[in-house]
This record gives C-alpha cells, sequence and structure tokens, in this order.
C-alpha cells in the first residue's frame, strides 16, 4: 500500500481487473474452437491463430497480474487454461515437429483437463456465494462438460460427440459474454448512484 496526496492506494485495486481481460481471451478462443468443432467452420489457421493469441497469452497475462494482486485461486486457474490452450496449439499444429497424437493420447489429455477442472469447481464451493461465483460455477462447469465430451469423442471417434462438445464450448463463451454484459451493468448503476 502506498500513500499519495493523502489518498491510499491499494495495489491490488490499482491494477484493474485482470480477470475480465484473461476470461475474454478463453472466451474467444472457446467460441471459435466450438464453431470448429460444431463445424461451422474447420479448424483453420486463424482459428489456431486465435487460440494462440487469446487462448493462450491473455490468459498468461492475466494470471501473473493476478498473481501479482494476490489470487491464488485465479492466477492458478488463468495458467493452467493457458498452458491448456498452449498444449492444444501445439499438438494440432505439431509445431516441434513431432507425430500427431493417437486418438487415445487427446482422450487422456481431455480427461485430465476435465478432472483439473472439477477440482477448480470444487474451489468454488468454498468461496462467498455471489453472482460472481455463480457465473464462474456455471463457465467451469459448461468448460468441464467440453472436455469430457472431447475426451469420449476422442476415445469412440463419434462425430455427434465432437459436435455436441462443440456446443458446450460455444455455450461457455456465451456465459463469459452474459458475464461481462452483468458486470458492465452492474459497474454503471454502481457509477450512476454516486
Amino acid at each position: 500500500m502506498e500513500t499519495t496526496n493523502n489518498k491510499t492506494i491499494n495495489k491490488k485495486n490499482s491494477l484493474g481487473n485482470a480477470s475480465k481481460f484473461g476470461m475474454a481471451g478463453i472466451g474467444i478462443a472457446l467460441l471459435l474452437l466450438g464453431f470448429a468443432f460444431t463445424e461451422v467452420i474447420t479448424l483453420n489457421i486463424l482459428v489456431l491463430a486465435t487460440v494462440l493469441t487469446m487462448g493462450v497469452a491473455a490468459p498468461l497475462i492475466a494470471g501473473i497480474l493476478e498473481f501479482t494482486r494476490g489470487e491464488s485461486f485465479r492466477s492458478t486457474s488463468f495458467l493452467l487454461s493457458s498452458l491448456f490452450f498452449l498444449a492444444f496449439y501445439i499438438s494440432t499444429t505439431r509445431v516441434l515437429g513431432t507425430a500427431a497424437p493417437d486418438k487415445y493420447t487427446n482422450g487422456i489429455f481431455f480427461s485430465a483437463w476435465a478432472i483439473v477442472n472439477i477440482f477448480f469447481i470444487c474451489g468454488t464451493m468454498f468461496r462467498t456465494m455471489d453472482y460472481k461465483m455463480i457465473m464462474l460455477q456455471i463457465v467451469l462447469g459448461l468448460f468441464t462438460a467440453f472436455t469430457i465430451l472431447l475426451a469420449i469423442a476422442q476415445f469412440t471417434q463419434v462425430r455427434g460427440l465432437f459436435i455436441t462438445a462443440g456446443a458446450f464450448a460455444i455455450a461457455c463463451a456465451a456465459a463469459i459474454l452474459v458475464d461481462y454484459a452483468i458486470h458492465t451493468c452492474m459497474r454503471k448503476s454502481k457509477a450512476v448512484e454516486k
């Protein structure tokens, strides 16, 4: 905490809300991945570039900023999300020059990520239940359903499961958008009250 001109500046508040930035990146990456899995678009270079920039870079930056604010739960979730999208990008593009992973490896990867998301959901249950925590649980629940369906789809190679997983990714992106709308409306109403 610093004191300047008789005003106390709290470091936690001076950095802004990095979690909204990180969630925006995850939401945009999931939206395009959802459209790709539902076969509305192809998994092309623009989708993969968005996964790299918005799905990897935005949560990475948000995770670092949340760490400096002392928010270990948010920091951990953003940093792991960033690494999830990075691993997905590397395995899809094969930039490291290795062979493509088989369906079982992909299935185990998405299964492991589903387990991590379940732990994150459990972590939110011991916090104060306000609209932010409820929205976070909805987003995490949809993201968990997305990874579970992708794991099953990878093991079985059923096209309908890939499409359903894509629909859950789109729903997760929509939940992030709704959270943004609620957050914006609440900030505007607080500004009007002042």
